[in-house]
């Protein structure tokens, strides 16, 4: 799973093209086809997208998906801008990629999925 988080509005990420244009660039930064990208969520906190790389069935050479987590984390931390708009941050497999250029990060970053072990008290049976 990967992140990126962008300085626009979720408007204005449409407005240049949304998810069909993100996938068939960052598909082009990272070297492999945009129908192995999955976008699974853009959402406002400036704005970040969450997506992951799919392994197509039946295909003769499988994806390397750790070599593309390597490309995106060094991609990611020198990038000055991503569809028009600076990257203040990434994520991958969990993990906080601070851009080198803007030193920013966002701190505690969750997808929107996750909860906090703690946060549950549901008794288990």
């Amino acid at each position: 799973m990967l992140g990126i988080r962008m300085e626009f509005t979720v408007t204005e990420f449409f407005a240049q093209g949304g998810v069909v244009t993100f996938a068939d660039r960052m598909a082009a930064v990272l070297g492999i086809h945009a129908a192995d990208i999955k976008v699974v969520s853009v959402y406002e906190g400036s704005t970040i997208v969450d997506f992951f790389i799919q392994q197509a069935e039946n295909i003769a050479e499988a994806l390397d998906l750790s070599q593309i987590e390597e490309t995106f984390t060094e991609v990611v931390q020198t990038m000055d801008e991503f569809m028009g708009s600076p990257v203040l941050n990434a994520v991958a497999s969990g993990v906080q990629i601070i851009n080198n250029k803007s030193g920013e990060t966002v701190v505690d970053y969750k997808f929107p999925w996750e909860t906090d072990d703690e946060d549950e008290d549901v008794p288990k049976d």
